[in-house]
């Protein structure tokens, strides 16, 4: 298979009643890519690389540094190094320039060059193409690279929604020869603040995935997790009912916004589905 030696998978359930989106993303860590890392890591400077194509809405998943423009069709890459390693600053943008031409060469399209961005000790440089010509061979390319079983499965041909994107990212800190790759469907859900009403998101209704939901046996861990976002000002959720069953919910803060995360390890078992049952009640006035 395409993992090099034990990789993990991710889930990521994503419910914003504020927004209108419901967000599924699945990460496989340690797995391999479209490059050798070498060509990469061999460089001295060389902190992370994040190539992506594909388009995500204004509400940005937890998982994602996209670019502008959200809410369009784009192909991206960004290149951190690490400035004390290189002799010049201007040095950089000829390192981030080579390993930019590798994806233009094997995709055959251009990757203009935006901007950079500082900090005390990295400098990144980002590249845009306002349109992703390359989608449907990156999606291509995921499926060869999938393993057979697992959390890969829910990645259908009808996985991807009103928006989706493909990402492959590079970072020697967390294993350095192998790659992160994440793929997410975003869809488009109203929901209204009704005493009387009660929302159900399942996983596999969104993304066309028939069967159970399983972990690899490959894998070293199988995450799965399910965030609510929510306005304590407007609304509140109550009655959570999730599936897998009987996870206890933690409140936590992500990005400045009250969350709900449901978290279960389903390394070595299964689930009939992923899934929110909930009611959304408008907040008392104060």
């Amino acid at each position: 298979m395409s993992a090099i030696d034990s990789y993990r998978e991710h889930i990521f359930f994503e419910i914003r009643p504020s927004d209108g989106y419901v967000v599924t993303t699945i990460i496989f860590s340690n797995f391999a890519g479209p490059f050798e890392t070498s060509d990469f890591t061999s460089e001295p400077s060389f902190i992370e690389l994040h190539f992506f194509g594909g388009n995500l809405p204004p509400a940005r998943a937890i998982h994602w540094n996209f670019f502008p423009p959200i809410g369009t069709m784009a192909t991206g890459l960004s290149v951190t190094l690490n400035k004390t390693n290189l002799g010049e600053i201007s040095e950089g943008r000829l390192v981030a320039d080579s390993m930019k031409k590798k994806f233009e060469d094997r995709w055959e399209i251009p990757l203009p060059y935006v901007n950079n961005s500082e900090t005390t000790e990295t400098i990144t440089y980002t590249y845009l193409l306002n349109e992703c010509p390359i989608f449907q061979e990156l999606k291509d390319l995921f499926f060869e690279l999938k393993p057979p079983s697992g959390f890969g499965d829910v990645v259908t041909p009808d996985f991807f929604g009103d928006y989706g994107a493909i990402g492959f990212l590079l970072n020697p800190e967390g294993h350095p020869n192998t790659w992160n790759i994440k793929v997410t469907s975003v869809f488009n859900h109203q929901f209204s603040p009704d005493l009387l009403q009660e929302h159900s998101i399942s996983v596999k209704e969104l993304t066309g995935h028939t069967g159970i939901i399983e972990s690899s046996p490959d894998a070293s861990a199988s995450h799965l997790r399910i965030f609510v976002f929510h306005d304590p000002s407007e609304y509140t959720i109550t009655s959570c009912v999730t599936t897998p069953p009987r996870i206890s919910p933690r409140s936590r803060t992500i990005n400045d916004i009250p969350v709900l995360e449901f978290h279960q390890n389903l390394r070595g078992s299964q689930a009939s589905d992923i899934a929110l049952r909930f009611r959304i009640e408008p907040s008392s006035p104060p």
